[in-house]
């Protein structure tokens, strides 16, 4: 069987000449011969060479019938700028019909081997050229994309509101909450560590006195998930950490749980906008009540690195202040 798959016809696809559009002529007969070149180690089609330029469907149709070819490759590479852009056309002969299509962005002429070399691999398979990326052929484009966008931290703060639930928190009827946030921030996931204060709202104007309400510090790490990569995404997450809780009667330190969602606004940019509901449970006693337990809505912001101050961490950007 393994005999008869390995001498089973191949087809033939005709490679003309890659079209230059403000480049070298020797430049685009080096990708020619090096898209060839793939095509014909990946064993699958049985190349054929044409020194034509071809830039319509219908000529390639033509001239690969011609040829004795059942497939046809047309294309083109360019300048952008810096950049080399290198787009081709799989066309089904006799048929005049593209059946593929796919383009594929270099740093520079260097990239070219693995340019041409993916082309190939997504001409074979007819799937597209950035899905089939390896360690051993990411262009100098997209590792430098890799090293800004696929993580970086950002630190913010979030104020708002707590309303205990069940007469919990020494039977307050509301609670004020601020917290420092910092974000480590990837495409679809964001580790958050908070640490802050939460009191009653009455304790504003009594000036904190020691025997009014009650006194919360918690420190939390949570996970958020973001299905969406746009400016506006929803998230949901939870998280856990340790919180201390005082009364002018006791004091409980216990495990904190959280859990809830919320939306980011301004996602693409260096600051983030969020508004936050979660519901926290304190395992603590106080009074007899076991666990305290709230709904905080919270609003907030985050942003990276102030120009001309940003500091590195060991993955990405971090942030300055002052």
């Amino acid at each position: 069987i393994l005999h008869l798959l390995i001498s089973l016809p191949r087809e033939k696809v005709v490679v003309f000449e890659l079209e230059p559009i403000g480049i070298a002529d020797h430049v685009a007969r080096t990708a020619t011969k090096i898209l060839r070149s793939e095509l014909g180690e990946i064993g699958k089609y049985e190349v054929i060479e044409s020194d034509l330029q071809v830039k319509s469907v219908e000529e390639a149709d033509s001239i690969g019938r011609e040829l004795g070819g059942d497939l046809a490759v047309i294309g083109s590479i360019s300048r952008l700028r810096r950049k080399i852009l290198a787009e081709v056309k799989l066309i089904r002969v006799g048929r005049a019909r593209v059946i593929f299509e796919d383009d594929l962005t270099g740093e520079t002429e260097d990239d070219l081997d693995i340019v041409m070399r993916r082309l190939a691999d997504a001409l074979s398979k007819r799937e597209k050229a950035e899905r089939l990326v390896t360690t051993e052929t990411v262009t100098g484009v997209e590792a430098k994309e890799r090293r800004r966008r696929t993580s970086y931290y950002t630190i913010g703060i979030k104020l708002g509101s707590g309303f205990p639930l069940f007469g919990t928190y020494n039977g307050e009827g509301s609670l004020m909450r601020g917290l420092m946030v910092g974000w480590y921030e990837t495409p679809h996931l964001i580790g958050e560590i908070s640490a802050g204060i939460l009191f009653p709202m009455g304790n504003l104007m009594e000036g904190f006195e020691e025997e009014s309400g009650v006194l919360e510090l918690p420190i939390d790490l949570s996970i958020l998930y973001l299905p969406g990569l746009g400016d506006i995404t929803t998230y949901l997450g939870g998280g856990l950490g340790i919180h201390f809780i005082s009364t002018p009667e006791e004091a409980a330190t216990g495990l904190g749980l959280n859990t809830g969602g919320g939306i980011i606004f301004f996602r693409t940019y260096d600051f983030h906008f969020f508004v936050d509901l979660r519901y926290n449970a304190v395992f603590a006693r106080i009074g007899d009540k076991f666990p305290q337990q709230s709904i905080d809505f919270t609003f907030g912001f985050t942003r990276k690195a102030i120009p001309g101050k940003a500091k590195r961490g060991c993955c990405g950007e971090g942030f300055s202040l002052f």
